[in-house]
């Protein structure tokens, strides 16, 4: 073999490990690295675990809304079962837990927000790498993917596969077949995980309206963006038709207009999951992070807009369209679905960069830093105060709970809303009926599961459970904030 030979695999490795790939990979281990603190807390919600019936072989009809051939294909009216089929071998792999869910979430959006660091790296240079990081940093971005409620990391990862396509275009002023490709993909994919990624798809197409000049389009990239464009057109409109409109999908909607935008600011701050999920009290930095932000955004509007930043411009649209789309759609309350926002809002910055003096690199980068700075100490207050406070939903009692209801041989009753999903998931092949919307099976002794007094996510459903009949007290469940589920023993057997 010749010595030119031999040395071609380590040259091959070399092309492959770039600095920006390897800056991109840091920073997306950075972020997995953030996500996994105290990885089992807050407690299993029953939204986050939706999906679990589905990945781990469909018990029942639990979340599984249609099947084609026999194989779950949508979990909700609007949810599609993406995650659940990739879950399904992972789960295969590793076994269900908390951890390994959430895991998961994390690894794929890690995935993505590492192909778009290194998209942006390697175009916008070392300046770029400050805004990944603050979008790697946002405290909205970790708790809504490590507890994916939403789901939001799907959405996010082809987000950000969407936009470092986009990025490339209007860099390199080239539009390719292949990135056409990937684009209609994302667009499908992100409609089928769940409708309102068409948000998404209307911001990206902004994007590229804005961004890209007519000149650099060719056939083929038109008509592969056309055919993405109308065949995820096409699969909200089959959902809509099959199972009906969404509830409070209305657009465009004034009402509750301010809520939406408290909900818009507090996920920019990093704040809204601590909210939503607690009850406690944590001293953040949140309303720093949305002064600095704000800041920021409007500097780097005008230096775009004087300079003429093509891609920062295009990314402002892009991100104009999602806030105005969040704030005009009457049910777009929550954060996962004001999480839309990244990664357009801190992506601004990094094109910016490239028109900047040194002088105004070093104010940018200084305002940057501290947007990062707060982000971390947003997020370190919020780990510190991970276990205060927990709402009844998003308690780790459940857990303890699972170890009850497992050896269990007739279905468990479960008089509440929120109860099933990890115990279902725990003890796959196990029976669990939800009272508040389940035929009721045939009563012999059973287990009943009541929450404590006062912790009732549905009114009356204690009542609702005294009244299958004599009943008594097995067991307490203890969390942090004392009793939290009562099991009871039915006396007797139905006369059925």
């Amino acid at each position: 073999m010749s010595p030119a030979a031999s040395g071609s695999p380590a040259r091959a490795a070399r092309s492959l490990i770039t600095p920006h790939r390897a800056a991109a990979a840091a920073i997306g281990l950075g972020y997995a690295l953030l996500a996994a603190i105290r990885l089992d807390l807050p407690g299993p919600n029953y939204d986050e675990l939706l999906y679990t019936n589905a990945a781990l072989g469909s018990v029942d009809d639990w979340f599984v809304t249609e099947r084609w051939f026999g194989r779950p294909v949508m979990l909700m009216s609007y949810i599609g079962a993406l995650k659940a089929w990739i879950a399904r071998p992972w789960f295969h792999l590793f076994g269900f837990s908390v951890t390994d869910a959430r895991l998961l979430g994390i690894l794929i959006a890690a995935i993505g927000l590492t192909i778009l660091a290194s998209t942006v790296l390697a175009r916008a240079g070392r300046f770029a790498a400050l805004a990944v990081v603050a979008l790697a940093t946002s405290p909205s971005l970790i708790e809504l993917t490590r507890v994916d409620v939403g789901p939001s990391a799907i959405e996010f990862t082809l987000r950000c596969i969407a936009v470092s396509v986009l990025v490339r275009w209007v860099h390199d002023r080239h539009v390719s077949t292949r990135g056409a490709l990937v684009l209609s993909a994302c667009f499908l994919l992100g409609t089928f995980n769940k409708l309102n990624f068409l948000w998404s798809v209307a911001a990206l197409l902004v994007v590229v309206a804005v961004g890209i000049p007519r000149s650099a389009f060719t056939r083929w990239p038109v008509v592969v963006l056309l055919g993405g464009m109308l065949a995820s057109l096409g699969w909200y409109a089959y959902c809509i038709e099959t199972f009906g409109p969404v509830a409070g999908g209305a657009f465009p909607s004034f009402t509750g207009i301010g809520a939406r935008a408290e909900t818009l600011t507090e996920t920019t701050a990093g704040t809204w999951f601590q909210q939503w999920a607690s009850t406690a009290t944590v001293p953040t930095a949140g309303a720093l992070t949305v002064g600095l932000t704000g800041l920021l955004l409007v500097g780097c509007a005008v230096t775009a807009i004087r300079r003429r930043c093509r891609t920062s411009i295009a990314l402002l649209a892009g991100l104009a369209a999602v806030v105005a789309i969040v704030l005009l759609t009457e049910g777009a309350v929550r954060g996962w679905h004001a999480l839309v926002v990244l990664p357009f809002l801190p992506l601004v910055t990094g094109g910016v960069g490239l028109h900047l003096s040194d002088r105004e690199r070093r104010i940018a980068g200084g305002l940057v830093a501290a947007v990062i700075a707060t982000q971390l100490w947003t997020y370190a207050a919020i780990v510190a105060h991970r276990d205060d406070g927990l709402n009844p939903y998003y308690s780790d009692s459940i857990v303890e709970l699972e170890r009850f209801t497992r050896l269990e041989g007739a279905p468990v009753l479960l008089s509440d809303w929120g109860i099933k999903g990890y115990l279902q998931a725990a003890d796959h092949r196990a029976i669990y009926v939800e009272l508040v919307w389940d035929p009721r099976p045939t009563l012999c002794r059973n287990l009943v599961v009541v929450r404590a007094p006062g912790l009732d996510f549905f009114a009356g459903s204690r009542e609702s459970a005294f009244a299958l009949g004599p009943m008594q007290l097995e067991r307490t469940v203890e969390g942090r904030a004392g009793v939290e589920y009562e099991l009871y023993r039915l006396d007797e057997c139905s006369a059925e």
